[in-house]
């Protein structure tokens, strides 16, 4: 979490509290090696989407194009 929090709070470090939604979301939506899923699947059952996914369609939509 620290890495990711690193890359997107400004220089001075003390907006970090307000990005800390944002890069738990980025955490909960993406696939661990470990489980093979999301913490966002393990916990609803479904993953979760944003509006960029709704408009854009998420990269799962994709592999089912295929």
């Amino acid at each position: 979490m620290n890495s990711v929090l690193a890359k997107i709070i400004s220089s001075h470090q003390k907006d970090w509290d307000c990005r800390l939604p944002f890069a738990m979301a980025a955490y909960r939506a993406s696939r661990h090696d470990s489980t093979s899923y999301s913490p966002n699947f393990l916990t609803f059952g479904r993953e979760v989407y944003g509006a960029v996914d709704i408009l854009y369609g998420s990269p799962d939509d994709a592999d089912d194009r295929l």
